[in-house]
């Protein structure tokens, strides 16, 4: 155990040293389990909805989790914004957050709740400049067919001049390739924002 928190110590401190994003959930309720890591690589495209020439964003994005128990897991997620016509590149922000797991039957549906602290210096990560948090419901319906899974995030900032509520709504699939191997496929919706892309996770 003592091994494995200090990779994950080292991954979280890379991860510091990136830029943020507008994030993608690129979570469901599904856990990493007591002792284990996960590690989250995933890219999306990003653009405002109803602007006639919106300017596109490339996401790529990471996240690295730890698991503290079965239904217990902390995470830090990272990433960067790319103008797919200037190729700028710019720092946003960095979030911890937690997910603790409230019901889960196999083969059937399961039920999460998590928040997160992190600092943007960018409104489309966390709803505002500076620091804020953000709190998370994920349903997985885990059916062999159909395995889809819905997020609801709202963020709330804490800095600036009174309260600034966003909300973010995620959906997807998820697709197991293994215990350890899964991708995620999903679309984003954010205060005029839609992203689609995916995500590979592995845990170790």
């Amino acid at each position: 155990m003592k091994t494995r928190f200090s990779i994950f110590l080292g991954i979280v401190v890379c991860l510091a040293l990136l830029p943020g994003c507008f994030f993608n959930v690129f979570q469901t309720a599904k856990m990493v389990g007591a002792g284990n890591i996960g590690m989250m690589v995933g890219v999306a495209t990003l653009t405002a909805i109803g602007e006639e020439e919106g300017a596109w964003f490339l996401t790529p994005q990471a996240r690295v989790s730890l698991g503290l128990s079965d239904t217990i897991e902390v995470g830090v997620r990272s990433g960067a914004m790319i103008d797919l016509d200037s190729r700028d590149t710019e720092f946003l922000g960095v979030v911890g957050d937690a997910k603790f797991l409230l019901f889960h039957r196999p083969g059937s549906f399961s039920l999460a709740t998590g928040f997160g602290l992190g600092y943007s210096r960018d409104a489309s990560v966390l709803g505002t400049l500076g620091w804020g948090l953000e709190g998370s419901i994920y349903f997985d319906y885990d059916r062999q067919l159909l395995p889809m899974h819905i997020v609801y995030r709202p963020l709330v900032s804490l800095g600036g001049e009174g309260v600034n509520l966003v909300h973010q709504l995620a959906a997807g699939l998820c697709l197991n390739l293994t215990s350890n191997l899964r991708l995620l496929f999903e679309v984003d919706y954010k205060s005029g924002m839609v992203s689609g892309g995916m995500a590979v996770e592995m845990k170790f």
